[in-house]
């Protein structure tokens, strides 16, 4: 099996994935460099160098910031998810890391398509699905660019613990049973997606991690 990065910087560690992450990398005793929007603003050029001497060929580039739906759909929501891509494609020629894991969303695939299969073709139905493949594609082309080994990973919805958005779906249902002793449904309940654990999430992100796993998961789209 091969051996873990000499350390993994998260960008996004305080986000749902990114927290889980976090840990399971702590459990395992991999060296990890957490950064949240308060230690570094991916939409500021400037604040990129906070990273500085952090990357490398022995280190792990995680992904995984955003601004989530529940932030709001709109242009400027867009703007900012687009940004952050932007700016840390711009900073990463020269300190590439050893591999970058771009954390998506299967969004991209909006919401009218079930089941998705690894022949769906894209289709982004909002600002957000559309700022998080725009983002996908900036970090392939930087990968490109730069020469760094890239694994885009499109995560279906998650729930768990910890979970910061309240998104409708098992977290707002859990919140609901424990909160109203009740379920409220919105139309007849015929709307289908697929939904991961976070601990799983983490988990296997850090074996692709470890496997040094490249490419992008679903495979086509």
């Amino acid at each position: 099996m091969s051996a873990w990065p000499a350390r993994v910087v998260v960008l996004g560690a305080s986000g749902h994935i990114g927290r889980a992450l976090t840990a399971r990398l702590e459990r395992e005793r991999v060296t990890v460099v957490p950064h949240t929007s308060r230690t570094l603003d991916l939409t500021r050029p400037e604040a990129l160098g906070a990273l500085d001497g952090a990357l490398g060929p022995d280190s792990a580039l995680v992904f995984a910031s955003a601004l989530t739906p529940d932030r709001g759909q709109t242009p400027e929501t867009f703007m900012a998810n687009v940004a952050m891509a932007t700016n840390l494609a711009k900073y990463l020629p020269g300190r590439a890391p050893g591999l970058c894991v771009s954390v998506g969303s299967d969004a991209v695939y909006g919401f009218d398509v079930n089941p998705v299969t690894e022949s769906t073709p894209v289709s982004p139905g909002g600002y957000y699905a559309l700022g998080k493949y725009s983002a996908e594609r900036v970090m392939d082309l930087a990968a490109r660019a730069a020469g760094f080994p890239l694994l885009a990973l499109r995560v279906t919805g998650v729930y768990g613990p910890g979970d910061p958005h309240g998104g409708y779906g098992p977290n707002a249902f859990a919140r609901t049973l424990a909160r109203d002793r009740g379920l409220r449904i919105f139309g007849q309940g015929e709307e289908e997606r697929d939904h991961i654990y976070v601990d799983d999430v983490a988990g296997l992100m850090a074996g692709l991690i470890r496997a040094r796993a490249t490419g992008l998961l679903p495979r086509r789209g």
